[in-house]
C-alpha cells in the first residue's frame, strides 16, 4: 500500500505535517492520513481545516477562546472546582422569554450558575468565621439550602406555592431549582398558565432573597407575614402588566429574505452538522429576487461556530471566481458575523484564519458588507446545507437569469462527490432534475425528494 512505502521511507526521516496535505488542492491527503493513523486520530486530523493562504505558526492557549494567556483560566485550569457548576442543560432560551420583569431573569440566571454571593461562595473567596445561614442559623448557606431546604424557605413556599413541599422534591443543584421553575409541575398548572406559575416560583426566590438581605445588612428579624404581603403585591404588579395582549400590525417584511439593492448581489450562507460531517451551503441571488447559484458541500465533521466560518470563508471565495464585485454577504452566525467586524487581532482562535481570509479577500471587492440575520431569513442556505448534508451529497446549481436552456449538466455522484447540475430556474416556478424537485416560491426555497 501507498501508506506502507510511504511509512517506510519517512522512517529513516522526521515525518512532517506539510507531507500530509496537499498544496495543489489546499487538503488533506485522505488515503494517506487513513492509512498511517487509527481511525479517532485520523477523523481528528481530518476535521482540521486546510486553508487557502498560508499563515504563519502561532502559539494558542487553548483554555481561552481567544487563544490568549490569562491568570484566570491557568487558575481555573488547575483548579476546576473553583468554575461555576455545570448548569448547560438549563433551558436558557426559555429563561430569558420568560413573562417577567428583566431583573427576574437576571436573578435566576445568577441562581442558576450559583453566582449569588452567598455564604458558601464567599468562603471559597475569602476567610470568613460564620458560614451559618442568616435566616435558621443552622446549616451552611448554599443556594440550595437557603432557597430549599431553610425552615424561614419552606414556610414561605408552602405559603404562597399552593402549599407545595420543596423537600419532597430532589433539587440537588441551584440549576435544579431553575429547571423547575422552567417547567414546573403539571399538577400546579391545570388551574393556571404556565408562565404564571413560573413567575410566581421566581418572586418566591426573591422574595426569601430579599428576606435574607434585610436580615444580614438591616439587622431585621423574619416577618413571614409581611414578606407574603409583599409578594402578592408584586406578583400582582406583573400579571396587570404581563397579562395584557399587545396588538402589534406584523411587519411581514421581518421575517423573510429581502432582495439587495440594484446591481448588487446577495449571497446567504450556513451549515449543517450530523454526528459524522458538516455541510457547507452558499445561495447568490440579485435584486430581483433571481436566484443564480447554489452551492452545497461535504466537509468532515467541524464545530459548528468554525463550520459557519468556513463556509462564509467559502463564499467569499466563490464570489472572487464569479467577479461579483458589489455583494452582501448574510449568515445566522452572530459570533462569526461579529468576529469579522472587530478590528482586534485576536479573534476567537478556533476561527482566526477563516476571519483572516475574508478579511483579505473583502478588501478585493469594490463594494462588500456583512451582515447577520434571523435563520428565518436564511432559509434557502439553511435548507440547501441540510439537503446536501442528509443525501451526503455536494452539488452546484447553476440559473439562467431571465430562463433559458439548461447548462453545464453532468453525472450525479453520491458520497461527497461533486454533483454538477444546470437548469433553468424562475423565481415562484418548480424544476425536478433526476429526482430532486427544486422549488422557488417567493421568500423560501425548499428542497425534497
Amino acid at each position: 500500500m501507498i501508506g506502507d512505502a510511504f511509512f517506510e521511507a519517512s522512517a529513516r526521516t522526521t515525518l512532517k505535517v506539510s507531507q500530509l496535505i496537499d498544496h495543489d488542492l489546499h487538503c488533506w491527503k485522505t488515503s494517506l492520513i487513513l492509512d498511517l493513523f487509527v481511525p479517532s486520530s485520523a477523523q481528528a486530523i481530518l476535521s482540521i481545516p486546510i486553508h487557502s493562504r498560508p499563515h504563519p505558526d502561532k502559539l494558542l492557549w487553548i483554555p481561552d477562546s481567544k487563544g490568549c494567556f490569562t491568570v484566570k483560566s491557568a487558575y481555573q485550569e488547575l483548579n476546576p472546582q473553583s468554575q461555576l457548576p455545570n448548569s448547560s442543560d438549563v433551558e436558557w432560551r426559555k429563561l430569558w422569554k420568560l413573562k417577567g420583569p428583566e431583573r427576574i431573569k437576571l436573578f435566576l440566571w445568577r441562581v442558576a450558575v450559583n453566582a449569588l454571593p452567598t455564604k458558601e461562595n464567599l468562603m471559597c473567596r475569602m476567610d470568613i468565621e460564620d458560614t451559618c445561614c442568616v435566616l435558621c442559623d443552622q446549616e451552611c448557606e448554599a443556594s440550595t439550602h437557603l432557597f430549599v431546604k431553610c425552615p424561614v424557605a419552606k414556610a414561605l413556599w408552602f405559603s404562597v406555592c399552593w402549599g407545595l413541599r420543596y423537600d419532597e422534591l430532589q433539587l440537588s443543584t441551584s440549576a435544579d431549582i431553575i429547571k423547575l421553575i422552567l417547567k414546573p409541575p403539571s399538577a400546579l398548572c391545570q388551574t393556571q398558565d404556565q408562565w404564571r406559575v413560573s413567575l410566581i416560583m421566581a418572586f418566591t426566590l426573591e422574595e426569601i432573597r430579599c428576606t435574607r438581605n434585610v436580615v444580614l445588612h438591616h439587622k431585621g428579624e423574619v416577618d413571614l407575614q409581611s414578606s407574603i404581603q409583599f409578594f402578592h403585591f408584586k406578583v400582582h404588579e406583573c400579571y396587570l402588566i404581563f397579562s395584557k395582549t399587545k396588538h402589534t400590525t406584523p411587519d411581514s417584511s421581518t421575517p423573510y429574505w429581502s432582495p439587495p439593492p440594484p446591481g448588487t448581489i446577495k449571497i446567504n450562507v450556513d451549515a449543517a452538522i450530523s454526528s459524522s460531517n458538516a455541510a457547507l451551503a452558499v445561495v447568490a441571488r440579485n435584486s430581483q429576487g433571481s436566484l443564480l447559484n447554489i452551492w452545497a458541500r461535504i466537509t468532515p465533521l467541524r464545530p459548528p461556530l468554525q463550520a459557519e466560518a468556513e463556509a462564509m470563508a467559502w463564499a467569499v471565495q466563490l464570489d472572487t471566481r464569479e467577479r461579483w464585485s458589489h455583494v452582501i454577504f448574510e449568515g445566522d452566525s452572530k459570533v462569526c458575523i461579529d468576529a469579522i467586524h472587530e478590528c482586534s487581532d485576536n479573534p476567537i482562535w478556533s476561527i482566526s484564519h477563516f476571519i483572516s481570509d475574508i478579511r483579505c479577500v473583502a478588501l478585493s471587492f469594490s463594494s462588500c458588507c456583512f451582515k447577520w440575520i434571523n435563520r428565518s431569513r436564511n432559509f434557502a442556505a439553511h435548507s440547501a446545507a441540510k439537503f446536501a448534508l442528509d443525501g451526503k451529497v455536494s452539488c452546484f446549481f447553476n440559473s439562467v437569469e431571465g430562463g433559458g436552456a439548461p447548462v453545464n449538466t453532468s453525472a450525479l455522484e453520491v458520497g461527497g462527490a461533486l454533483c454538477i447540475i444546470g437548469s433553468t430556474l424562475e423565481v415562484g416556478g418548480a424544476l425536478c432534475i433526476i429526482g430532486l424537485a427544486l422549488e422557488v416560491g417567493g421568500p423560501t426555497i425548499r428542497l425534497f425528494a
